[in-house]
């Protein structure tokens, strides 16, 4: 009896030889995962002595450097200004803030500090973009076969991972999520309801027109 099991100790050990170490996919274990990294372009805006407001000049500029990186929906502009305590950067800073709003931009309220300060009279703007870096892919450094210890391939997670950082709208939600707020069902409901009960007016452009 004592041999039988002396016998089949052996055999075990034996076969635990040829099990595959899992120290050989330590570096697989972990999860496929976006970076998210954020990107500033500076630019300084000019202005002519005491003025507040842009010369037609550096309007043209400023307006050409935005051309140029096309600031999306999600990217966010910031101000700065070295004197940012007086009443003159306060005031420039409106007008700059006031002439990007028109435009369409985002942009930050207040001044805000950005590293080393502008020259005098000037204003520095800031473009920040948040950009999406995708991990490593396709992976296939380790053979998915033999497998004896049933670890995870180098490639998993590597399509459903890349998907996403192909297809969110603002990478910034990788990083910190925005409070999802649910539909108003009751308000969508009384909408239907007004247009079924023919309480929604519609205007007619022809009519209202008039020949000059």
């Amino acid at each position: 009896m004592t041999a039988r099991i002396s016998a089949l100790l052996l055999l075990a050990m034996g076969l635990s030889a040829c099990a595959e170490k899992s120290t050989v996919w330590d570096n697989n274990q972990g999860t496929r995962q976006n970076t998210v990294e954020l990107l500033r372009v500076p630019y300084d805006v000019q202005f002519a002595g005491d003025m507040t407001a842009l010369t037609t000049q550096e309007t043209a500029r400023l307006d050409q450097f935005l051309a140029t990186v096309k600031p999306g929906t999600h990217d966010v502009i910031t101000i700065d200004a070295a004197d940012s305590a007086t009443r003159l950067a306060s005031l420039r800073s409106d007008s700059l803030r006031s002439h990007l709003t028109k435009a369409g931009y985002k942009v930050a309220a207040g001044l805000t500090p950005g590293g080393e300060s502008p020259a005098a009279n000037s204003l520095r703007l800031m473009v920040e973009r948040a950009v999406v870096r995708g991990p490593k892919c396709p992976d296939w450094s380790r053979k998915a076969a033999p497998n004896y210890a049933n670890a995870p391939t180098s490639n998993l997670g590597c399509a459903t991972e890349s998907a996403l950082g192909l297809m969110v709208a603002n990478p910034r939600d990788l990083v910190s999520p925005e409070t999802y707020e649910p539909a108003n069902s009751e308000s969508a409901a009384q909408a239907v309801q007004r247009l079924r009960t023919d309480k929604v007016k519609w205007t007619d452009t022809k009519s209202a027109t008039t020949d000059k």
